[in-house]
């Protein structure tokens, strides 16, 4: 049993890895079928991380950029349509492009060819925005050499860059969160920046600002307080992030399976909240919480709160592990992603913890117990997914072994507690154990997802193995067997003494040569009936698992040679059965998929009138829709 359950999850992570999610540990497949709250981060993994800037506010004006991608062709239209000359725009422009550590350049040097960004693809946006002004970077810092910078930090959610000018003097280039550079700029006309920050949040866009100021002398210490202070506004990009296709519907499955998506993001609460509201996060009555919100609440205020909380926003990484707690102190099972170093704390507090391939550090991949190999948030769900039907295969083949096992205890125990012969030798029973019960065990690992496989809520992580009946069908399915193979012993025995007048050791041979032959078949038609503790066996497609059907196939072939084959029946001391005695002994044995084809049928009624007439299980001979091969 341990090794058919190592050997399955397995297979399970091999199949997840084809889905672009690689499982580091094997327990955290069976948690990925409890988790209750994803919380995601949003740029890359609910997003496409293909920036776009779509519109400059700067000299109180909005202008508009054309074009799409990082081909840096396209106009910049003024509010009359007209091309801008603001001087404003053409020094945001050059601190946009000089405030940079990306590279744009061509897919090849051919007519035509594609272009792409070596870096940051929101820093690969700006770039792209210059080029469309006409301006380029190597160009630029050829006449603006760069000296010193201030690298961007998530506290300070700013960058600078020192350039020495050729005039002598120095220019410091600022960008980052709007906030955080209208705190460090002069003037006080800030209403207008700020009303028009509002409305670009508040259609999606990601908006970053700009400013700048001039240094006579090169700073002695690189000292943000006093560099990036005094600075003067220059203006403020809004930028556009498509959602992927793919996540709107992962979205929506988390909902039917009652997993709960968090979004969590450094971008202002605006932008956050449009894009959740996109993508079906957010929902009537939830809030939005900020870093600052949050670092000023309790642990116990925030998990009183964050069941009404769907978006973070404008939070650092140091606030993800505060997150998580809350959550738990909620009985949550959370899922978290991240990509950073200063995220390894929460990817090693949370029950899951998910890493990025593509754009995370190693730090943080070594943390994590998941890492996304396409950093797509509808992988985590296909991964979810995929740690239930992990989970109700393993419930299905231990039914499935230890319906055998009980069937076998238990024939061998009323036989000798009744003074019977032995319906079944010791090898005849290992022959069951390990040939007859080994191929269809494996095969039921392999079982297709449930249709509604993400249509129930999450396990609960306490829930026993055996929970919702798997004990009692257990017993059902060996007390089942026993009675059929100890009713048949007791009349193939009778048959062959009194009727036939054959001696007791030729009737005791061919009668256990019968029970042999039933309990193994007793096997095969179990494992055909539990491929769904659900759907009946006629609403299934053949072609969703050939495997338990091959495994079927071989271990009935294998069962039939040992009766009828000479070298075999020396070896096993069984004896031919006539075709009649073949029939009864597989009718007796198909009385377990009635039996349980019947139990169905009666929970699907039973459901019914429990809770309507939505479909819950599919009775016997109704043909369902196709299941999901999860």
């Amino acid at each position: 049993l341990p090794a058919v359950v190592t050997i399955v999850l397995t297979m399970g992570i091999q199949r997840m890895i084809r889905k672009r999610a690689l499982v580091k540990k094997l327990p955290a497949v069976e948690t990925l079928g409890s988790v209750t709250v994803i919380c995601s981060d949003k740029t890359g993994t609910l997003t496409q991380n293909q920036m776009t800037v779509k519109e400059i506010f700067c000299d109180g004006a909005l202008y508009a950029v054309e074009g799409s991608g990082y081909s840096p062709h396209g106009a910049i239209r003024g509010p009359d349509n007209s091309s801008p000359e603001s001087k404003t725009l053409q020094h945001l422009v050059e601190a946009a492009c000089l405030c940079n550590d990306a590279t744009l350049c061509k897919e090849n040097d051919q007519e035509g060819g594609s272009w792409k960004i070596l870096g940051d693809p929101t820093e690969g946006a700006l770039l792209t925005l210059a080029g469309k002004r006409g301006i380029w970077k190597e160009p630029l810092e050829a006449c603006l050499a760069r000296v010193a910078e201030l690298p961007f930090d998530s506290d300070r959610k700013l960058m600078t860059t020192i350039h020495l000018r050729e005039d002598g003097r120095y220019g410091v280039y600022t960008k980052g969160a709007l906030d955080q550079i209208l705190a460090r700029c002069d003037g006080d006309s800030k209403e207008r920046i700020l009303a028009v920050n509002q409305k670009l949040a508040s259609s999606g866009r990601r908006v970053l600002a700009f400013a700048h100021k001039m240094l006579h002398k090169k700073p002695e210490t690189l000292d943000h307080r006093t560099i990036e202070n005094g600075l003067t506004f220059l203006g403020m990009v809004g930028m556009v992030d498509p959602p992927r296709e793919e996540v709107k519907e992962a979205v929506r499955l988390c909902r039917t399976a009652q997993i709960r998506p968090i979004m969590i993001t450094g971008d202002h609460p605006a932008t956050a909240g449009a894009i959740a509201q996109e993508l079906g996060i957010i929902a009537a009555g939830d809030e939005v919480i900020t870093g600052q919100t949050l670092k000023k609440m309790s642990s116990e205020e925030l998990a009183r709160k964050i069941e009404n909380v769907s978006v973070f926003a404008r939070v650092s990484p140091e606030d993800k592990i505060k997150i998580v707690q809350a959550l738990q102190a909620r009985n949550q099972i959370v899922a978290m992603t991240g990509d950073g170093v200063n995220d390894a704390p929460a990817l090693k507090g949370s029950n899951i913890g998910v890493a990025m391939g593509i754009t995370g550090t190693d730090v943080s991949k070594e943390a994590a117990d998941m890492i996304l190999l396409d950093d797509n948030f509808a992988t985590i769900v296909s991964a979810v997914a995929e740690g239930r039907r992990i989970y109700d295969n393993i419930r299905k083949f231990i039914r499935y072994m230890l319906g055998t096992n009980t069937g076998e205890v238990l024939t061998m125990g009323v036989a000798i507690l009744f003074g019977m012969p032995l319906p079944l030798l010791p090898l005849q029973i290992l022959w069951i154990n390990l040939v007859t019960d080994s191929l269809p065990a494996l095969a039921l690992g392999m079982e297709p997802a449930e249709k509604d496989v993400m249509r129930r809520p999450p396990r609960p992580p306490e829930e026993s193995l055996f929970a919702n009946g798997l004990w009692q069908r257990t017993i059902f399915a060996g007390v089942l067997m026993a009675l059929g193979c100890l009713l048949m012993f007791d009349w193939a025995i009778q048959e062959h003494t009194l009727v036939l007048g054959k001696s007791q050791a030729e009737a005791e041979t061919t009668a256990r040569s019968m029970v042999f032959m039933t309990m193994a078949f007793f096997q095969l038609f179990n494992a055909l009936v539990i491929r769904s503790e659900r759907q009946s066996f006629f609403a299934m497609s053949p072609s969703s698992n050939w495997y338990l059907y091959g495994a079927v196939c071989i271990a009935g072939l294998l069962q039939v040679v040992v009766i009828y084959f000479p070298p075999f029946q020396e070896i096993f001391k069984t004896a031919a059965v006539t075709g009649v005695e073949l029939l009864v002994s597989l009718g007796v044995a198909s009385s377990i998929f009635w039996a349980v084809e019947l139990e169905k049928g009666v929970l699907y009624l039973w459901s019914r009138k429990k809770k309507g007439p939505r479909e819950m299980i599919m009775p016997v001979g109704v043909k369902s829709p196709a299941r999901e091969d999860a």
